[in-house]
């Protein structure tokens, strides 16, 4: 259940996601908010369609900061940290991509919406937006050295997979590092 991979794109009907992102939005500063460019719950995808956004009694916005001292608590440098919120916000931004069948066989991201995602998306994972959309609306088919033989397009569904890998990819491995980082703090006291 800590890692139920599917939850980062598919949380239950009526349930929240992972406590991460309503903190992130509830939490950051407007400087935070604005550098990770982060709107409302409701405005994103992922989050906003289970119509679950906000639990009664829950202080997001307080377990952000909570989980922020404890993060300074583990040793993790302010740098590290924006890092890792990056990664955060990226998935949340992957999450509002939605792609549209093109011309012939294969799919695109032509929306405005989709650009101020795709600029986002890339911003935070430090890429050219470019190589961004042509990992998620193309694939590389490698010859037997290695080389790549041919480039195809993503069909519409092929395009939503490698989105939602990508988004559970990363979502997984910032999981996988903080554990690492606590288990590192509590075998070095």
């Amino acid at each position: 259940y800590l890692l139920e991979r599917s939850r980062v794109i598919k949380p239950a009907q009526n349930e929240r996601s992972y406590h991460a992102f309503y903190q992130l939005l509830a939490g950051a500063e407007p400087q935070e908010r604005a550098r990770l460019r982060l709107h409302a719950t409701e405005q994103f995808q992922v989050l906003a369609r289970t119509g679950c956004t906000h639990i009664s009694g829950i202080d997001d916005a307080g377990n952000f900061a909570q989980t922020m001292q404890a993060m300074d608590t583990l040793g993790i440098d302010h740098a590290t940290r924006a890092q890792a919120l990056q990664l955060l916000s990226a998935v949340l931004h992957l999450g509002n991509l939605s792609f549209e069948s093109a011309d012939g066989d294969g799919t695109a991201l032509q929306s405005a919406a989709n650009c101020s995602a795709v600029a986002a998306i890339a911003e935070m994972l430090l890429l050219p937006g470019d190589d961004l959309v042509a990992a998620l609306t193309t694939q590389s088919v490698r010859g037997q050295h290695g080389e790549v033989a041919f480039t195809k397009n993503n069909r519409l569904r092929e395009a939503h997979t490698t989105r939602d890998s990508l988004m559970k990819h990363l979502y997984s491995s910032l999981f996988s590092w903080l554990v690492g980082r606590c288990r590192d703090s509590i075998t070095m006291r």
